[in-house]
């Protein structure tokens, strides 16, 4: 809804529905999903200039794939949503050994999405060695786990070919 609010143009409303969103997360006994605080990390970061909010919850994930599923949504939010299309700090802290060898398909999918994500990243910090070599570890055969959002990642696809 916050989201919603903000392509609407309604900052109030959606400065309304991050309070909302914020005060469940501070207050719930469960946990939350790491793609929901990634989604109020970035709306901290855009409608309040809260950038604290974003790194606390990365830095507090412990499993792989709750650490992909931020990374892949928190950046690519950024980039469609921040005026400046710039590399973001934490994608350089994942360690990509960490993840299983033998991955189900789902898994196998996010993973490339995170693999995409830190070429995206490499390119936009103008490290292009290791974009193209982030980027030759993707298997393209299996974006699934994102494919929704295939149009924006289209592009940068077509950008890391031509390193």
């Amino acid at each position: 809804m916050c989201q919603k609010a903000f392509n609407e143009n309604n900052i109030p409303k959606a400065l309304q529905y991050l309070d909302i969103a914020t005060t469940e997360l501070n207050h719930s006994n469960n946990e939350i999903h790491s793609i929901l605080k990634a989604r109020i990390g970035v709306w901290e970061m855009i409608l309040k200039g809260n950038s604290f909010a974003i790194n606390d919850y990365f830095n507090r994930l412990e499993n792989p794939f709750d650490i992909a599923d931020f990374a892949v949504i928190a950046s690519r939010l950024l980039w469609i949503y921040k005026s400046d299309k710039q590399n973001i700090d934490f994608l350089e802290t994942i360690n990509i050994t960490v993840f299983p060898v033998v991955k189900n398909y789902f898994q196998k999918g996010r993973y490339n999405v995170l693999l995409l994500t830190i070429s995206i990243n490499f390119y936009l910090k103008q490290d292009f060695e290791n974009a193209l070599k982030t980027f030759k570890l993707v298997d393209h055969n299996a974006f699934t786990y994102d494919i929704v959002n295939i149009d924006f990642y289209n592009p940068w696809i077509e950008k890391l070919k031509n390193i």
